[in-house]
């Protein structure tokens, strides 16, 4: 009997360790299921994180790159601001100076204009200015050169080369 007991004892006790070891296995495999299992979370979480981090850096670059272009294009605007200035206070000195050319010309017609009606009444012929203006004025019209004007009308050179250049049908060089 003692035997006995001592090789049902051996039998239960290596059946024992047997299911003691299959049972720690399990946990083990478990355990190791898991850990790979979290592993795999962690891979595929630092791989997103990875990707949102190219998208990020792309859109900071986009972002350097617009901002670049717009301080570009500021720089060009302001720059274009500078030179309107200076062409708009170009163009009013101009403008004035222009004025003052334009005064001093219509004054200096209407001196000639004066100076034509006193030199246009012809003595001689008895003929009103009008009349001698307005055949000076059709004959520039219709071409004819100063000289033959001033043949026909008795105006002075001056008078005929005012009216020919205000009423002559050819063009001027």
């Amino acid at each position: 009997m003692t035997l006995h007991y001592v090789s049902v004892h051996l039998t239960s006790s290596s059946t024992r360790g047997v299911m003691l070891k299959g049972i720690e296995m399990n946990l083990l495999i478990e355990a190791l299921i898991l850990t790979f299992i979290g592993l795999l979370t962690v891979a595929y979480a630092a791989r997103m994180l990875g990707r949102q981090r190219k998208k990020y850096d792309l859109r900071l670059e986009e972002q350097k790159k617009y901002d670049l272009r717009l301080e570009e294009m500021t720089l060009c605007l302001n720059d274009l601001t500078v030179r309107m200035e200076r062409y708009e206070t170009g163009t009013r000195r101009q403008s004035r100076e222009r004025e003052a050319v334009v005064a001093s010309s219509l004054n200096q017609l209407q001196t000639d204009v004066k100076l034509m009606q006193m030199k246009s009444h012809d003595p001689v012929s008895g003929r009103d200015a009008p009349e001698l203006l307005e055949q000076a004025i059709q004959l520039a019209r219709e071409g004819k050169p100063g000289d033959q004007i001033m043949r026909r009308t008795g105006l002075s050179m001056d008078v005929v080369e005012a009216i020919t250049m205000l009423h002559s049908s050819r063009p001027r060089h």
